[in-house]
């Protein structure tokens, strides 16, 4: 049988194990702080562009803010009108016809009576001073006011008069006239421009 012969002495091949053993963890090393190195540069890179979206961002919302800004005066105005709208749609819900009411006066005014003054009261009435040719004439002009089967004037407003109290009635001697002064209590509802419409 044939021995081998080991010409390399133990320590000399220690020696080269030692060397491979370094030269390996050398170039494992070298490339763990490679991919360490492309690992920082991925998030270092990462991080610039994050930042940049950031600053972009920030600075569309700033944009924004400032035209938000911007149509504040807009929006002010827009409110504005919107409540000058409501208001004046409250106005014309609620308006009364008060032309209604002066025309149905007249209708039922006969021609023997004579108005001279007329004023609207806030509180539904009307004050109506003037003269007629008699008493008659002006006691004809209560019962016309009151009438609700009265011919002619507006269809709806028949009973727009609810009550006459005559004040005052006085003969007078240089005219031979009925002076008159009447409280004329009306129904403001029927004045009601939706009632009309």
């Amino acid at each position: 049988m044939a021995q081998s012969i080991n010409l390399i002495p133990h320590e000399e091949r220690q020696e080269q194990e030692k060397e491979k053993l370094v030269k390996f963890s050398t170039i494992f090393s070298v490339l763990l702080l490679i991919i360490a190195g492309a690992v920082a540069a991925y998030y270092f890179n990462s991080k610039s562009e994050l930042n940049k979206s950031i600053v972009s961002q920030d600075s569309e919302i700033e944009d924004s803010r400032n035209q938000i800004k911007g149509m504040a005066d807009i929006e002010i105005v827009a409110r504005n009108l919107f409540s000058k709208y409501k208001a004046l749609n409250t106005i014309f819900d609620t308006k009364y016809n008060y032309s209604l009411l002066l025309e149905e006066l007249r209708v039922r005014t006969p021609l023997t009576i004579k108005i001279d003054d007329l004023s609207i009261a806030a509180s539904n009435t009307i004050t109506i001073s003037g003269s007629g040719e008699n008493y008659l004439a002006v006691a004809q002009f209560i019962n016309d006011l009151t009438d609700p089967e009265f011919k002619g004037g507006r269809e709806g407003l028949k009973d727009l008069f609810s009550d006459v109290v005559l004040n005052s009635v006085n003969l007078e001697n240089k005219t031979n006239r009925a002076s008159y002064f009447l409280n004329v209590s009306y129904k403001l509802e029927k004045l009601a421009s939706k009632s009309y419409e």
